[in-house]
Formats: structure tokens, sequence, C-alpha cells
């Protein structure tokens, strides 16, 4: 496996961090360094979604270390439990976390498909959220656990198969991308995540849409 992230993939981790450190926010040195969120030395790819740009310095502080988010502790017990009915017993691929608003189960969550990633169980994410703006903060968080880039998209991104990445659209934009969805579900082992989950329902207004897209 190619360790090293080749001239296009430095520029591109450099755009996304703004020329900036994705760790301090110092601007970056043209010998800025690439590096693997998910340490190489514990299988993490050279893509795009697994580097950021840092300093020297960071980068050094980093080494081959693990970031591990912190979590409350019904975070930390959602994450046991579901861990240990997906992974441990595998009962079944479903499981489902009831949190009040504000309580965290976006971090939750998003700590959860990181350990899934690392344990090698899941190679994509898709999150569906009922609004924009809750989509953002999906996709911010995401980052922020992960490490990992998430692409918001929309009805009219088509294939979005061929851009490899973990991404997340409204419950509205789940009709318009159902075929897609499907090649991403079949092309690779995903992880769906839907906030408000009773959307889902094949009576509620996106239900059909949401159906079809992740029908196993």
């Amino acid at each position: 496996m190619r360790r090293c992230f080749t001239v296009r993939q430095r520029r591109i981790l450099a755009w996304i961090a703004a020329s900036r450190c994705a760790q301090c926010g110092n601007p970056l040195e043209p010998g800025f360094h690439a590096d693997h969120r998910i340490p190489f030395a514990y299988g993490g790819p050279t893509l795009i979604q697994n580097g950021q740009a840092l300093c020297g310095p960071c980068n050094r502080k980093k080494g081959t270390t693990m970031p591990t988010p912190k979590l409350r502790p019904w975070q930390q017990e959602a994450h046991h439990k579901a861990l240990t009915w997906l992974v441990k017993d595998r009962q079944d691929h479903r499981f489902l976390i009831n949190a009040a608003p504000g309580a965290g189960k976006t971090r939750g969550s998003c700590a959860l498909a990181k350990t899934l990633l690392e344990l090698g169980e899941i190679d994509r994410v898709i999150v569906i959220a009922p609004r924009a703006e809750v989509v953002n903060q999906w996709a911010d968080d995401f980052r922020q656990v992960t490490g990992r880039y998430m692409s918001k998209v929309t009805a009219k991104d088509g294939d979005i198969h061929q851009l490899g990445l973990d991404v997340c659209a409204t419950w509205a934009a789940v009709q318009g991308l159902q075929d897609a969805f499907q090649a991403v579900c079949r092309a690779a082992r995903v992880l769906v995540i839907c906030d408000e989950h009773h959307h889902a329902a094949v009576q509620a207004a996106w239900g059909e849409g949401a159906d079809s897209a992740f029908a196993t």
C-alpha cells in the first residue's frame, strides 16, 4: 500500500485546510506534513478522506496515536452496547439510539462510526438528517470526531458512488438519490445513520424513498 500522499493529494489537503494547520491553525509552510488521520501503521489508507495538512510540530506531537473523542457516560454506554450488538454478538444490522434533543447523539453516533471504521467493519458512512442545517452539523461533527471529510449531497449530485466519500443528505433528498445510495451500498460496507428515524417509516412522506434506497 502506498504510504506517501501524491502532490495532487497534498494540494487538495492544503485547500481543504484553507492553507492552515488542521491542528493549531497556523499558516502552512511549503513543506507541510500530509498526515494520516488514522495512522498508516494502523492500516490507515493514503486517501484524501484519511488525510490532513499539519505543520511539522503538530504532526510530530501527534505521532501514531489514535485520536479518541471524549464521550458522556450515556454515550459510552450506548457505544459499548452498539459494538456488542453489531460486532461481538452480531445480533442484527440495526441499532437504535433514543436520546433527547441536545443530548449528544450526533457526536455519539460519529464516535461509533469511527470505531467501526477502525475495526474494519465498515467502509463508508451515509447520514440522513432532517434539515440542511442539521446536515451541516453532522458533516462538521463527523470530521471532528473521525477525521474524515463528509460530503453534503443533494439529488442533483447524481453518481455519488464515484466520489468515494462519506456523505450526508436530507430526508427530502433521499427520493432523488435512491439509485445512487443503492450503488454505494452494493459496492461497499456502509453504515447508514438515520437522524430522526421516524421519517423512514413507510407511511411517512419520505418513507418509501428511504425504504427503496436502503432495502436489503
